[in-house]
């Protein structure tokens, strides 16, 4: 007996029209469900249209009419013995604009469009904000350029588009651990109407050298020994721990500083109990208030953080260009060469630079560095903003 096969599936894309229907089925392990597939195409070059009847270990082929699977599932030809391997992980956007289409028409092709390609790419999201507009956000301005070129001419939507904006962060660096214990009252005017008291503990995300916070939010229900026996034995208590959970989520979308989400925050839920007016809405409402008061309490001690690039830069005359294309990045872009690595044939420059001073990078580079020059950049993680300035233009932007 064979061991049934496995894949992770690569990007998706969408196709007109699909190839016909075959009618084999196969099972999607991470979904949890089984699919049809229309037919198997191997992928030559840019040739998808040629078909085969089975993909095996090093294939790169396409699997033709999966409309319920995403990028990163993982497929198995049955269900038995089927497992799921890791899946991608994407990092949150640190960039997005403003789109609004032309007409109505144009807006119904747009909602579509969007799913399609969030479908494809699950680093591009789209949400419509209190103002009734469509926000896209991604990876960097390049990457959104790339999505809004899919919309006008893979789709034929007419769109306007707003400059684009950096998706900043807050971040609360208290030191050390501090905590906070507060009963909540159903009722403010009735001392009686205790619906629970809950008693959170925070930790800040340790900041490197560089002034770098790469980790992102924990919640966790670590109750301390003292209550163990009030909460985790008193199955009426365990029931409000997640609503717990989404209290806190909730009030960390927005930061005392200048309302953005805050990150790299480590919270511990050390004590619950829930009394008489506990239900699903005070119980939250109390979590998103204990948590607030924290954030307030040391409010002094908010910095605002913005999201940094590892920029990999490879110059080919750096004999020439090597000193001033340092010089453009710590006195132009606010940022940070961590390595140069001298080759006789090219010098390859690592630095740490924010999306927002990536703009216009490109260019400028190629004009500093005579034409001779090329760069990869990845994200790295947030950094905390030193520049009061770019505080004040943060707290201005609005779309």
């Amino acid at each position: 007996m064979t061991k049934p096969q496995s894949m992770s599936s690569e990007p998706c894309t969408h196709h007109h029209p699909p190839p016909p229907l075959t009618g084999a089925r196969i099972y999607n392990a991470t979904r949890q469900c089984f699919q049809t597939v229309r037919s198997l195409s191997k992928v030559n070059g840019e040739n998808f249209s040629l078909k085969v009847d089975a993909l095996g270990p090093g294939d790169v082929g396409c699997v033709w009419g999966m409309d319920q699977s995403y990028t990163g599932d993982t497929l198995c030809e049955e269900k038995r013995g089927a497992f799921e391997l890791e899946g991608l992980r994407v990092p949150e956007p640190v960039v997005s604009i403003c789109i609004e289409a032309h007409s109505d028409k144009d807006d119904k092709i747009l909602q579509k469009a969007l799913s399609v390609i969030q479908m494809e790419d699950p680093s591009i999201e789209a949400e419509v904000n209190e103002y009734g507009q469509t926000v896209l956000s991604g990876m960097g301005a390049l990457h959104l350029d790339i999505t809004k070129t899919k919309l006008e001419r893979g789709w034929g939507v007419g769109l306007d588009s707003s400059a684009v904006r950096v998706k900043h962060r807050e971040f609360l660096n208290t030191h050390h651990s501090v905590d906070i214990e507060h009963t909540f009252l159903a009722d403010p005017s009735n001392e009686a109407s205790q619906a629970c008291t809950i008693h959170l503990r925070y930790t800040p995300s340790a900041v490197d050298d560089h002034d770098m916070i790469q980790e992102a939010n924990s919640v966790a229900m670590s109750l301390s020994e003292t209550h163990e026996d009030e909460v985790t034995k008193k199955k009426k208590h365990n029931k409000w721990l997640p609503v717990v959970r989404r209290g806190i989520e909730q009030s960390l979308g927005g930061g005392p500083l200048m309302n953005q989400a805050v990150m790299g925050a480590k919270l511990d839920v050390v004590k619950f109990v829930s009394m008489g007016y506990a239900n699903e809405d005070t119980v939250l409402n109390a979590a998103d208030y204990t948590m607030k008061l924290l954030m307030q309490e040391h409010k002094r001690r908010c910095a605002l953080i913005e999201p940094v690039m590892k920029v990999r830069i490879e110059l080919y005359d750096a004999a020439n260009h090597l000193d001033a294309v340092e010089m453009d990045i710590v006195a132009n872009r606010r940022g940070q060469v961590v390595d140069a690595n001298m080759q006789p044939e090219c010098t390859t420059v690592t630095a740490l630079i924010p999306v927002a001073c990536l703009t216009t990078f490109a260019a400028d580079l190629l004009s500093t560095a005579g034409g001779e020059a090329s760069f990869t950049q990845e994200f790295h993680g947030y950094r905390v903003v030193r520049d009061a300035s770019v505080e004040a233009q943060v707290r201005e932007e609005k779309y």
